[in-house]
């Protein structure tokens, strides 16, 4: 796997601009748990106007909220992503705007949206990029719009248990950041947003019988802040608090 860490942005945004759909209908390591978890915190909102910043080739959610009666709209860099996410959006028999672009530099228009996915996105952004991401995400809210938030948490007990498992912590070598609950609210509340929850996302959605270590760790990780994800909703206040 490409080591992403200490490399310019440049080259950094130039990986993920040419990435491919590693098998069609892609999801993801641990999406299955976080996109339900998503879906579920979306499905208190009355539909709106959507957007999926770094949708990937099948952004789920989206198609789950698309079928709620939501307008959906998403950005990738990689062309190959924005394609096959077209095509998921096809054979889910709705209807899907893809624009090919950078989360921190979106087409999109002040306040065009009523809700805002970043999930699993903001741990890839350069460092530089970072805050203008969440800047970004803050400019195309409306005022009292939903942000959707989710990176990996380091803090999880199920990435603790892993790393004590396999003897050294997990290396993931194209996530440029680690993330806690402290550190994502720092980010949100520097440029404006405001928590209103934090999200519960559990290690597996298998019954014990296939993933007993997983499914005796989601009976321990009450709190939020312990839970395989850092993953929160978020408002975009209707002025400056």
């Amino acid at each position: 796997m490409t080591d992403l860490r200490g490399r310019s942005a440049d080259d950094v945004l130039d990986f993920y601009r040419h990435l491919v759909e590693p098998k069609p209908g892609y999801v993801g390591y641990s999406e299955s748990t976080l996109k339900q978890a998503l879906s579920k915190a979306a499905s208190s909102l009355a539909p709106g106007k959507i957007a999926d910043l770094g949708c990937g080739p099948n952004p789920v959610v989206l198609f789950d909220l698309g079928a709620r009666g939501w307008d959906l709209n998403a950005v990738d860099l990689s062309i190959d992503f924005c394609d096959s996410a077209l095509r998921n959006a096809e054979a889910r028999g709705v209807t899907l705007r893809v624009e090919t672009a950078s989360v921190h530099e979106t087409p999109f228009d002040d306040g065009e949206f009523d809700a805002v996915i970043l999930s699993e996105t903001l741990e890839h952004v350069p460092d530089e990029l970072e805050q203008p991401t969440i800047a970004e995400t803050f400019r195309i809210l409306r005022p009292g719009g939903t942000l959707l938030l989710s990176v990996p948490n380091a803090r999880s007990f199920f990435t603790r248990y892993q790393g004590w498992r396999l003897g050294a912590p997990i290396d993931h070598p194209q996530h440029l950041r680690e993330y806690d609950h402290a550190t994502v609210r720092g980010l949100l509340e520097n440029v404006g947003f405001k928590i209103v929850r934090a999200l519960r996302v559990s290690a597996t959605d298998q019954p014990p019988w296939r993933a007993r270590a997983a499914w005796a760790i989601d009976r321990m990780t009450i709190r939020p802040e312990w839970s395989l994800k850092v993953a929160v909703v978020a408002l975009k206040p209707h002025r400056a608090e």
